[in-house]
Order: C-alpha cells, then sequence, then structure tokens
C-alpha cells in the first residue's frame, strides 16, 4: 500500500474514531457535516474509494456508509501517540496503586478491576498461575456481542485461563503494549475482540502481564494509554514491596 496523504490519514481516522463511537457506517455526507473538511463532497467519496480499494475500509452491502477493517484498525492503531487518559485518570491510577499493600493475588484483581472501570472493556490481569478478569457483562453493551450465545464464547475462552496464559506468554516479549486485533486473535476465538496487553514485572523482570479485552472498534488511544500507565505504576509498586 502506497503511503497515505495527510488527508487521506484525517479521512481514515476520522471514519474510525465516529466508527468507535457510533458503531454505524459512516458517510461522506456525516464527514461533512461532523467535521468540515475542506473540500467537495466528490472529492470525500473519491478518498473514501481509495481507502476502500487499499482495504482499510470496507463498504456494508446495505449501507451507504463505510467501516473500518482489520487493516485499517491497524493503521489507526500505528499513527495513535500516547494519548487517551486524562490527568484525573492517569492521578486515579497512580492514586490506586499508592494505596496498594495487599498480597499479589488481591492486588492482580483489584488491578483487572481498574481497568475495567477506566475503560469499560474488560480488565485483564495474570501472574505466572492465574488470570484475574473483571468486567465480563460490559461486552453486552456492545451491539456486537448482543447475542448471549457469543458473549458466553468469550466468558469460556477467559475462564479458561491455561489458554490464554500460553497465548500470553507466546505473544508478550518486550516492555511495550500488544495490540492484537481481530483475526489475530484466531488462535484463542477471540476473532471478533481486540487485545491490549503489556508485561509488569519490578527490575524489567516479568512477573505477569495486564491487558484490555474489548471489541475490534475499540477506543485503542485509551486502551493503550491505560495499559501503559497501570503496567507502569503496577511494577514500581511490586518493586517497592519486594
Amino acid at each position: 500500500m502506497d503511503k497515505l496523504t495527510t488527508r487521506r490519514k484525517v479521512i481514515l481516522c476520522a471514519v474510525i474514531g465516529d466508527y468507535i463511537t457510533n458503531a454505524k457506517p459512516v458517510s461522506s455526507r456525516r464527514l461533512l457535516l461532523k467535521y468540515a473538511f475542506k473540500c467537495s463532497g466528490a472529492t470525500l467519496r473519491n478518498e473514501l474509494s481509495y481507502l476502500e480499494k487499499a482495504g482499510l475500509l470496507n463498504h456494508p452491502h446495505t449501507s451507504a456508509g463505510r467501516v473500518p477493517t482489520e487493516l485499517g484498525y491497524r493503521y489507526y492503531v500505528n499513527e495513535l501517540n500516547d494519548k487517551g487518559l486524562n490527568l484525573d485518570e492517569r492521578a486515579r491510577i497512580v492514586d490506586f496503586f499508592a494505596e496498594i499493600n495487599s498480597e499479589l493475588d488481591n492486588t492482580l484483581e483489584q488491578t483487572a478491576f481498574l481497568l475495567s472501570k477506566i475503560t469499560n472493556y474488560i480488565g485483564l490481569a495474570l501472574s505466572t498461575q492465574r488470570v484475574y478478569f473483571s468486567g465480563a457483562n460490559k461486552l453486552l453493551d456492545f451491539p456486537e456481542f448482543s447475542s448471549r450465545e457469543s458473549f458466553a464464547e468469550v466468558l469460556d475462552i477467559i475462564q479458561n485461563g491455561y489458554k490464554l496464559l500460553n497465548f500470553f506468554h507466546k505473544v508478550l516479549y518486550t516492555g511495550q503494549p500488544v495490540i492484537k486485533i481481530g483475526s489475530e486473535n484466531a488462535e484463542l476465538g477471540f476473532k471478533d475482540l481486540s487485545l491490549v496487553a503489556s508485561l509488569y514485572g519490578p527490575d524489567n523482570k516479568a512477573s505477569g502481564a495486564v491487558g484490555i479485552l474489548g471489541p475490534t472498534r475499540m477506543n485503542y488511544g485509551r486502551a493503550i494509554s491505560a495499559v501503559k500507565c497501570v503496567t507502569s505504576n503496577l511494577s514500581q509498586t511490586l518493586e517497592s514491596l519486594n
């Protein structure tokens, strides 16, 4: 794929941002009304057509609008800077870990709850032997998982901690968050979900991992920022407790 022009980048990010928020295909008319692009409707439609041919957007048959593809999400994630959480939310994470003085199991359980509370997705915290999760029922708020059957499948995989632990051990290998989008999680059966995760541990020694699991149209900026902030503070807390 050729390098995108600045205008095409902006249009792609606008489509993805709007779809993340509203879960509805995004039309050229909506983009013109909401974002006031300085180009004609015909030019905007041509740019959307280019992004579709490049495999970054898809055009559902029943809609006049477009939705992101997994490749589009991947491009979007790669373009993101570390932004998403505001200062109050970051301070909340710092304060949370400043008050932690309990054993590791309880700390990880609370960490999963914190990640879910901040992002409204499933929060995950893993030790070398166990998986803690919180907020699984929040998936039911997303139309993609309104079916009880699809929700039950996800819950079953999460509760099967052994499979999740093995997957994390294979994909996490740096101090930076790893982002797996849609079918990149096929090994786990999470083809309609995205995973943002990172290793934690004192003195740069991995003790486990924390992460967020949500729909492919998750707010990646917030998810990545939350995982980074929690990883850093959890690692510092464990170092001080040793």
